[in-house]
Parts: C-alpha cells; sequence; structure tokens
C-alpha cells in the first residue's frame, strides 16, 4: 500500500483555491506547494497523495492533521513525511477500515499496539504515531488530550531491529551477492564500451559494486554518514588538496 503519486505535479482543490500564503509550505528540497492541495510534492520525483490521509479521518481532526503534516513537511526529509503517511493509514486500516477516525482514542492506540506486535515484532508504526501526536499537542491542535499524550510518553515501545539484512545477507534487502555483483559488472562494462552509459552514471555504478549495497539501502543514505572534514594530498603548486567525501 503506498501513498506516492504517479503524477509529479499537484493536483485538486488548489487550482480553484485563492492564494493564501498561510497556507505555503516550502519543503527541505525547495519546493514550495499548497498544503489544501490533495497532492504534496515533497521533492521533484516524491508527490505523496495526503488527500488520500485526510480521507481516513473526520473533518473535527484534519484542522490537527493538516497542521502537524505541514510541519513535518517544512522540517523533515521527504522519506519522513512518507513515513509518517504510510503510519497514518495502517492506523486507520487496522483499526478503523471502512469508517474514519474521530479521535485518538488511549484505548484504540493500546489494542494498536497488541495488533502491530502480533503482526510485525515490534512497535515501528507506533514510534512513528507517537511522535506525530506529540507535536500535534503541542502545536495546541484539540484531538490529543492530556491523558492520551501521557500515557504515550509512558509507553516502553521497541523499535525494529536494524541491520538485521546484511547480518542475513537477506535476497532482497541485503547486499548484493558475489554472484549478483560479478553479473552486474560484467554487464556494466559491456555498456561502457558500447557507450550506453555516462561518466555519471558509471560512477555511481562503480560505488555500489565496491560497497555492495542495494539501491534501496543507498536511498536510505543520510548526510550525517558522510564525512566531509578531510581532504586529499595537495597537487604540485597548491597549497592543499581537494575536498573529500568519505562514506562512513
Amino acid at each position: 500500500m503506498t501513498v506516492e503519486s504517479r503524477s509529479s505535479a499537484p493536483t485538486g482543490e488548489s487550482s480553484a483555491t485563492e492564494f493564501d500564503e498561510r497556507y505555503v509550505v516550502t519543503t527541505r528540497d525547495g519546493v514550495s506547494f499548497d498544503s489544501r492541495d490533495r497532492i504534496w510534492p515533497m521533492s521533484v520525483h516524491l508527490p505523496i497523495d495526503i488527500g488520500r490521509v485526510r480521507d481516513c479521518f473526520h473533518p473535527s481532526l484534519l484542522p490537527g492533521l493538516d497542521g502537524v503534516l505541514r510541519t513535518v513537511a517544512s522540517q523533515h526529509a521527504a522519506s519522513t513525511m512518507l513515513n509518517n503517511a504510510h503510519a497514518l493509514l495502517h492506523f486507520h486500516r487496522t483499526m478503523f477500515a471502512g469508517g474514519l477516525v474521530h479521535r485518538w482514542d488511549l484505548a484504540d492506540l493500546r489494542n494498536y499496539r497488541t495488533k502491530i506486535v502480533a503482526e510485525f515484532g515490534h512497535d515501528g508504526y507506533l514510534i512513528r504515531l507517537r511522535k506525530l501526536l506529540k507535536r500535534w499537542r503541542s502545536l495546541g491542535h484539540e484531538g490529543v488530550s492530556a491523558n492520551t499524550a501521557s500515557a504515550l510518553r509512558q509507553m516502553r515501545l521497541k523499535g525494529a531491529p536494524t541491520g538485521r539484512a546484511v547480518r542475513t545477507l537477506d535476497p532482497e534487502k541485503g547486499p548484493l551477492s558475489q554472484e549478483e555483483l560479478q553479473r552486474f559488472s560484467l554487464d556494466l562494462y559491456r555498456a561502457v564500451e558500447e557507450g550506453k552509459v555516462n561518466l555519471e552514471d558509471l560512477s555511481l555504478c562503480i560505488f555500489h559494486v565496491v560497497t555492495g549495497r542495494r539501491s534501496a539501502q543507498s536511498s536510505a543514505l543520510k548526510c550525517k554518514d558522510v564525512d566531509s572534514a578531510r581532504k586529499g594530498d595537495p597537487s604540485p603548486g597548491r597549497s592543499e588538496g581537494e575536498q573529500l567525501f568519505l562514506l562512513h
């Protein structure tokens, strides 16, 4: 189940809505949009159907929902917004399939926790929701009671285990196998000889060959994974070397 749209252009009600800068959101990728739109283009390549999320909630909760999502959209990466949208959709599908979420009820959240632990073995979705609801209340929007917020803070939630795909050499999410690396390398250099790969693409491919990463692992990299504190050896006639960008 995905909330990604096939179209990168915002669509929906904004075309008929008068411009109001109060609703304009600018993402960390520098993309600006009207948050009243159904589609939020978090980046050039990642439009998210927020209208689909709104459709799961009673109108009384929409001011709070839109308010907290606008904050997330302006302060966090597109992937964080996508994860939050998935968490909201999963909560609705699990607890209110066929209906609307009318309130953030503590009993519902506890029952939800029981169900996701039974299904996944961890509280990953609820961890995301807890962060959202904490921010929801801190922004002063109605919908999250003090009792619910306090109880969520006291829950000791278990996150998804990290590094498992690499340790177990998962064939889909783990590193490339030796056979895959060999086939990939042969196909890559054949494409280079035929002039089908430019220098930029070749560099990216070699990066994956050297590290053994799959594309999904690379897309999960963050700025903190790159060390930019060092420089290379200076060339003749220069006092210092070129800037290095090293992957931890």
